[in-house]
């Protein structure tokens, strides 16, 4: 069974990020291959980060990850275990702590490795950086570049570390689409987001953010919705799609039919293209903003209610 990410920004640009040794089979696995097609490019990876690493003579964190992101791709990253620091003469401080880590690196002698972070926690970054907080996640990071990662701790003292981090990343692109965007002339969903769906393949959606409608009133009644959407201003002119709720996110995969997204999380099947758009009223599309963040994920329609619920977090 195949699976994958894709998360597909309808509005803001949604910026995220990324980042040391070449992988070795003890270090990384891949435990789900993704089918190479456009825009879904990745595989699920399995990395662990040893609390005893420290980053590399040239500062970069220590652990490759073998995941190159291009400019619109991110990485989805959860992390779990347990790290501690000074193992050989253990405190309370920094003994059997989270990816999240706990206290503050301000002022420590000698620095730690990013002073921006939480100490002891996941760090990581991608190609030039800058070096980010990654924690247990969800978090998103975003090429381009090669993903590392590694433990915040102080410089030089990595030596008596001891645990570490099972990081889990999931590979996907990000699209900026603004609700602005109308349906096509030939009436589907003006967001191309790139993702085939095969005959039994099947698409989980989930979404956040919110859209204006394109009236230029400002009223509450269609200013800053959700993907769930609202109640139209008038139905004098047609919606998009007259079915779903107005200012809502709606999508299609192939031929249709179009249908209700919303929040999600929503499962869409295959086979065909599938795309997203704001339902706004027909030719009003030009006065809309904002938008949403969409997060597809992509399985085999053969035990997809266990494995893409796992995928998602629920």
């Amino acid at each position: 069974m195949s699976a994958l990410i894709a998360a597909v920004a309808l509005g803001g640009s949604g910026a995220m990020l990324l980042g040391a040794a070449q992988p070795g089979a003890s270090a990384i696995s891949t435990v789900q291959s993704a089918p190479r097609g456009p825009r879904l490019l990745g595989p699920i990876t399995t990395v662990r980060v040893d609390a005893i690493t420290p980053p590399t003579k040239s500062g970069l964190p220590p652990v490759r990850t073998g995941i190159h992101l291009a400019p619109d791709e991110v990485a989805v990253i959860t992390a779990t275990g347990t790290a501690s620091c000074a193992a050989g003469n253990p405190t309370g401080l920094c003994v059997y702590l989270g990816p999240d880590g706990g206290g503050s690196p301000t002022g420590a002698v000698p620095a730690f490795f990013d002073p921006n972070a939480p100490a002891y926690s996941l760090v990581g970054e991608a190609g030039s950086g800058p070096l980010a907080f990654i924690g247990v996640g969800a978090t998103t990071v975003r090429g381009p570049g090669e993903l590392r990662l590694g433990y915040n701790d102080q410089l030089g003292l990595y030596f008596d570390n001891d645990g570490g981090f099972s990081v889990t990343i999931q590979v996907a692109t990000q699209v900026n689409v603004p609700a602005v965007t109308p349906p096509t002339n030939s009436g589907v969903p003006g967001v191309d987001t790139g993702v085939h769906l095969a005959r039994g393949q099947v698409a989980v959606i989930n979404a956040t953010g919110t859209a204006n409608c394109g009236t230029g009133t400002g009223t509450a009644t269609c200013a800053r919705l959700g993907p769930d959407g609202g109640r139209p201003l008038n139905v004098s002119t047609p919606f998009f799609d007259p079915n779903a709720p107005a200012y809502g996110l709606i999508g299609e995969a192939g031929s249709g039919p179009l249908a209700f997204i919303g929040a999600g999380p929503t499962t869409v099947r295959g086979p065909g293209e599938l795309r997203l758009g704001y339902n706004d009223q027909v030719g009003s599309y030009p006065g809309s903003s904002g938008g949403f963040t969409v997060t597809i994920q992509t399985c085999s329609a053969v035990g997809h209610q266990l494995r893409c619920q796992d995928l998602c977090g629920r």
